[in-house]
């Protein structure tokens, strides 16, 4: 795929689907070449866009617009959207910022290609904007022709637009629908504006008399929405305009400060000569543009007529036949005809957007958070109720006003809005009779207070003309959808709903009844006035001439000081607050009551109240004005650190000597803090800290007596005037919220950026806790040299990097980070891991060396002891022959294993001790003498093994004389045979048996030693021999007493505690054995064992003939009808007795009635059959509980499902061995029961 190019046809046969409309489908090459149409005639309507200087909208891409240098080459601008959507990125360049954006004629487009609806023409440009977009977040190489301005380019996720100057030539297209286009285009072209801007136009807004502090300190929040240098006013203002007495009545959830806060203000001077160079000089200056894809343009730049409506030529003809039309829904109906010259009603209105396509957003999330954040519409308030029934978000109310705001404050130009007619501001002066006002001050001072006035008076003119304009376009709803202004606050009335009330709107002035009071009220204040007066003066004088104006509450270190800590810091801003608060208290109070002791005019008169309550707001003025002057300064010196560009600690770190550092104040070590390493003033103590010192030095002045409160005391008539005080200033108000949030954030990223400092140190951190590490690494005995080498080496190495890379210092942004403790306690803890390391070695090694010197000791002394026998001389002379090939290796081993550990310890330089120095010389003593020690050892074992063996030669001999004499023994068993002797023979055969099994334990043991001493183990054959031919007279007279004892028990034993199954077996089972011993005799030719189990196996036979007899008679299914039936058939009563014995039973000829008497043998185990089955069936039953349970709330009951499957199971069971057991020929004795039980079987089965 690295090799396919995306080109323009591609990407129109994947947006098929938006021609639908106007191509059947079969006609898929004939809606390709529509789409390319259609963007080819895009293409031709934007180059004559750009060459009459106007940029092109082609959202959502973004917007195409002409630089400029001489080449007036088309440059993109591409939407944020659109790179955050498809994950590209702009290719690096020169970008410049585009104008006013025009949206491209949709209409006109749709005729060039002979479409009827145009509503198609938006629906392909978007898809094939968005389908290029899904291309370059896909593919490599993408090539979207744009003729004749150039191609959109995007390689590797890079976008650019490469104009038709700077690429390789190609191929010409198709340019008729451009033709046709550019000619519909040429029918409507205005002519150019003529720029008359000659010097006017490269001068500063400083330069032309505009005052650029406020863009200065503009919010935070608008500059993220706004190019470098524009500025939007605070929320507040627009939301306290919105709402209006409605957040009146909602108290305290809306904080809003009574200061206006105007993001600019117009420094215009009073007199009429000024006034007009400056407006003339302004007329043509133009304010930077905003962002045209953030905030489209209200008023038509390229329109000759002042503050035109943007792009409504399509729908409202000419811009002098549009005037009014927003006036009222009656007014937008109306159309200036041309031809007719009169008003028309429009034939049908204006389209309205049907929200298809993608929908920008009013703005970030954070940045609608943080430009709300004190200004939240409280749950359950009359606004948040009114938002709820009309189904408005606050995200699109915040979005809304926030958006209101900058097209109020930054989207119309100055030039925009008509000049101020002079002959106002004099009509101005000459309404308030100004000179009457000012008549006790001198004429200097008159004439700057009416020149500042003035100034004012135009600045909120300016303003005022800017929101009317604004309202004015914002009622037309399009302008509105176009804008993202759902919302207009306090919107206009539509003209003539709402009759006009007040004095201005009066022809001729005010009426005649009004005139009188007119001029009674101005008497009034004249009268009533006692602000301008002596004491006033002389006041304003104390205040401006002798410093106490030019005080601060602060004491704020200048650029390039000393840096001091966050504790030292506030410490000097509390100080220096509170010896101005102790001067002002003091010494400025007693000469503001000196100055007004003097007063003669009005003091002690009846204007003395008016006077002092005048001379309380001038004072109250004053120190709130050295509040907001400290404010400012506090906030200015944070200011200094609000650049959002900060060098992390990791490009610091990386600056040469020569490079300039980032201006800082403040100084904060870092310390290690547990297993991490952290400031030693957090951002939380430093940002409560700095807030802390700006509330003091805020609310300081607030409790200044007033001077009419203490003239009173020193005249004894208080009056309650001792609690006077003079106005303070509260935390509430709206500046210094502003102020205290500014401070508040820009400590706290640039103390986030100095945290990140800390970072640093995260290949270091691990040196706090290593010493654990290290504890744990030395109790591994299965580390090796090279492991210790390894893990030596680390430490070292870090310390050599902590030497060489961490500085001691990290100057950033605001904070200056000292990390010169931090360095050391971190080397320190490496040279301690290091002690640690290789002190564990040296112990370890005097530990090895002792235990290697007692291994020796102790083999030496093992190998002295004299052996006692051939087992002990074998171990001793295992253990040395171990010694040589083993155990002297691995001791070796383990000595030049030692002498490597020591000579590690050498090249770390760690220095060893005497006793360490003994510990390894003792060892190499005993690895030079060891040889020695074990080949005298071996010559004293050699001497010992020949005593030891001929002993144990004459033990053998000894012990096989024995077996003789035992083999002979079991010789004399050939003759035995009397079995009357059966115990004797037992009695011996008993014996010879114990006597051969210790023969074989001895024999064992002989063979032990021979192996012991090296010698081929013994097979004793006699021994063997012995055991063999014992073992058959072992069995003969074994059979021949069981067979003894088990027939006088079945024979003269009671009859009816014979088990007939056992007896059978048993009987079997010893003539079997007779027979095979008979036949094992007879093949060794000893006759007379072998009659013995002749005569045993004959007896055998003998009582096997009365088994069936045993079988009938002892058969456990008898009952007494069946001994009933015995007794009448042998003659005589018989039952079970003990008594009877089977050599009795056969006395009395009873087995001559032997096939009756099986024939009820059998009859009573079939129905002992039947008897055990219906048993087990009510034992069955027994356990089985019948559970119920309460079903619900119904006071009734069911059975548990687990009763039910049990139940189940068993009746289906014993259903059928009932009816089986009923059916057979032998269950007429228990067929009551079985009846019984089936019966209950069945009403159990019915039942459930």
């Amino acid at each position: 795929m690295t090799d396919v190019v995306i080109t323009l046809r591609k990407i129109a046969a994947d947006c098929i689907k938006s021609v639908r409309s106007v191509v059947p489908p079969e006609g898929e090459e004939e809606a390709v070449e529509l789409i390319v149409s259609i963007w080819n005639a895009l293409a031709a309507q934007t180059a004559h866009s750009l060459k009459v200087g106007k940029s092109m909208s082609l959202m959502p891409l973004g917007v195409l617009f002409s630089n400029s240098s001489s080449t007036q080459e088309p440059q993109l601008a591409v939407s944020e959207l659109f790179i955050m959507q498809y994950g590209i990125a702009m290719r690096p360049g020169e970008q410049g910022t585009p104008g006013p954006s025009t949206k491209p004629a949709y209409g006109e487009i749709a005729t060039a290609v002979h479409v009827a609806d145009k509503a198609i023409i938006p629906n392909v440009v978007t898809a094939v904007i968005h389908r290029f977009g899904e291309m370059c977040s896909q593919c490599p190489r993408v090539r979207v022709e744009f003729s004749p301005l150039g191609e959109f380019r995007c390689d590797q996720q890079r976008l650019e637009f490469v104009p038709s100057g700077k690429r390789e030539p190609m191929a010409p297209q198709s340019t008729e629908p451009g033709r046709t286009v550019r000619s519909l285009l040429q029918r409507r072209r205005k002519p150019e504006p003529v720029s008359n801007f000659g010097a006017a136009d490269n001068k500063a807004p400083a330069q032309l008399g505009w005052d650029t502090s406020q863009h200065e300190e503009s919010h935070a929040v608008s500059q993220e929405l706004l190019p470098p240098g524009r500025s939007v006013v605070q929320p507040s203002s627009i939301v306290a305009g919105m709402v209006g007495k409605r957040l009146e009545s909602e108290g305290p959830h809306f904080a809003l400060s009574p200061r206006n806060n105007v993001a600019s203000t117009m420094s215009v001077p009073g007199k009429s000569t000024m006034e007009s160079k400056v407006i003339a000089g302004t007329q043509f200056v133009r304010s930077q543009p905003a962002k045209a894809i953030d905030f489209p343009p209200l008023l038509d730049e390229f329109s000759r007529t002042l503050a035109a409506p943007y792009g409504e030529e399509l729908h409202h003809g000419s811009s002098s036949g549009r005037i009014a039309s927003h006036l009222s829904p009656m007014a937008a109906m109306l159309v200036w005809s041309n031809e007719a010259k009169c008003l028309k009603w429009r034939s049908k209105p204006p389209k309205k957007n049907d929200g298809k396509g993608p929908q920008p957003e009013f703005a970030p999330a954070e940045v609608l958070e943080r430009a709300f954040e004190n200004l939240q519409v409280p749950p359950g308030s009359p606004l948040d109720l009114e938002l709820k029934e009309a189904k408005v978000s606050r995200r699109t109310f915040y979005g809304g006003l926030l958006r209101y705001q900058y097209y109020v404050a930054d989207g119309i130009r100055d030039c925009e809005v008509a000049p101020i007619n002079p002959e106002w501001v004099e009509n101005v002066g000459f309404l308030v009779e100004a000179e009457r006002l000012f008549k006790d001050l001198s004429g200097e001072t008159a004439e700057e207070i009416i020149e500042e006035e003035t100034a004012e008076m135009k600045a909120g003119y300016l303003a005022a003309s800017k929101k009317a304009i604004a309202d004015y376009i914002f009622k037309d709803p399009s302008s509105r959808e176009r804008a993202l202004v759902p919302i207009v606050p306090v919107p206009l009335p539509d003209w003539g709903t709402v009759p006009f009330e007040g004095i201005e709107g009066t022809v001729g002035g005010p009426p005649d009844e009004w005139r009188d009071g007119i001029e009674e009220n101005r008497d009034a204040v004249v009268r009533t006035l006692t602000v301008c007066n002596q004491s006033s003066l002389r006041l304003l004088h104390l205040w401006h001439g002798t410093g106490y104006g030019d005080m601060l509450l602060v004491d704020l270190p200048p650029a390039s000081s000393a840096l001091v800590d966050i504790d030292h810091f506030s410490e000097r801003q509390k100080s220096c607050c509170m010896e101005v608060f102790t001067k002002f208290k003091s010494q400025w109070f007693e000469e503001v009551c000196a100055i007004l002791r003097e007063e003669n005019l009005h003091l002690r008169s009846p204007t003395e109240s008016r006077f002092f309550r005048g001379i309380l707001a001038l004072l109250s003025v004053q120190t709130r004005q050295l509040v907001s002057q400290s404010v400012e300064a506090f906030t200015e010196f944070f200011q200094r650190f609000s650049n959002s560009k900060l060098l992390t600690p990791e490009a610091v770190t990386q600056l040469k000597d020569t490079d300039e550092r980032q201006d800082a104040f403040l100084v904060v070590k870092l310390v290690p803090k547990g297993e991490e390493v952290r400031l030693k003033d957090s951002a939380e103590k430093v940002v409560e800290r700095t807030l802390r010192v700006f509330r003091e030095f805020v609310c300081c002045l607030n409790d200044i007596p007033s001077p009419e409160a203490r003239m009173a005391a020193a005249h004894g008539s208080n009056g309650g005037k001792e609690n006077k005080c003079l106005w303070g200033t509260s935390l509430d108000e709206q500046y210094v919220q502003q102020a205290e949030k500014l401070i508040e954030r820009t400590v706290q990223f640039n103390m986030a950026n100095a945290a990140e400092a800390v970072r640093l140190y995260d290949e270091y951190t691990f040196l706090i806790t290593e010493e654990d590490r290290i504890r744990e690494f030395i109790q591994d005995s299965n580390k090796s040299i090279q492991d210790y080498v390894d893990r030596f080496n680390e430490l070292k190495a870090v310390d050599l990097k902590i030497r060489q890379k961490l500085p001691g210092e990290i100057r950033l942004q605001m904070v200056c980070i000292d990390c010169w403790e931090l360095n050391e306690t971190l080397r320190s803890k490496a040279a301690d891991c290091l002690k640690i390391l290789l002190d564990s070695i040296v112990v370890v090694n005097f530990e090895r060396n002792e235990r290697l010197c007692k291994s020796f000791d102790n083999i030496v002394n093992a190998l002295k002891k004299t052996p006692t026998s051939a087992g002990e001389l074998v171990d001793l002379e295992q253990q040395l022959e171990t010694f040589r090939s083993t155990t002297l290796k691995e001791l070796l081993e383990e000595f030049q294993d030692l002498r490597s550990w020591q000579q590690m310890l050498f090249d770390c330089e760690h220095l060893l001790t005497p006793k360490d120095f003994k510990a390894i010389s003792d060892t190499a003593a005993w690895v030079h003498q060891i040889d020695a020690v074990m080949a005298k050892r071996e010559n004293g074992l050699r001497s010992e093994r020949d005593t030891i063996e001929n002993k144990f030669k004459k033990d053998r001999t000894d012990f096989e004389e024995d077996l003789s004499s035992y083999l002979q023994l079991v010789h004399k068993f050939k003759e035995a045979g009397n079995l009357k002797q059966m115990e004797d023979y037992l009695e011996h055969i008993l014996a010879l048996k114990e006597n051969l099994e210790r023969a074989k334990f001895e024999a064992e043991k002989y063979r032990e030693k021979e192996v012991m001493l090296g010698w081929d183990a013994s097979e004793f054959e006699k021994l063997t021999e012995a055991v063999e031919k014992l073992q058959p007279y072992d069995d003969l007279w074994e059979l021949v007493y069981k067979f003894s004892n088990e027939e006088k028990k079945w024979m003269r034993g009671p009859l009816f505690s014979i088990e007939p199954e056992a007896v059978d077996q048993q009987a079997n089972a010893m003539a079997k054995r007779a027979m095979k011993l008979q036949a094992l005799f007879d093949s060794t030719n000893l006759p007379t064992p072998a009659g013995v189990a002749k005569k045993i196996k004959k007896d055998l036979d003998a009582f096997k003939q009365h088994l069936p007899l045993i079988h009938a008679l002892c058969n456990p299914g008898l009952r007494q009808r069946h001994w009933d039936d015995i007794s009448e058939v042998v003659g005589f009563a018989m039952e079970r007795d003990h008594a009877f014995t089977l050599s009795r039973v056969i006395d009395m000829d009873v087995g001559k009635h032997m096939s009756e008497l099986q024939e009820i043998s059998d009859s009573a185990s079939r129905e002992y059959g039947l008897e055990t089955t219906l048993e087990s069936i009510t034992e069955q039953w027994q356990p089985v509980n019948f559970e119920v349970k309460p079903w619900k709330d119904t006071e009734t009951y069911i059975v548990a499902a687990t009763t039910v499957d049990e139940m189940q199971s068993l009746m289906d069971d014993h259903i059928i061995k009932t009816q089986t057991m009923k059916g057979s020929p032998y269950a007429k004795a228990f067929m009551e029961k079985i009846t019984a039980m089936e019966s209950w079987l069945l009403l159990t089965q019915e039942i459930m």
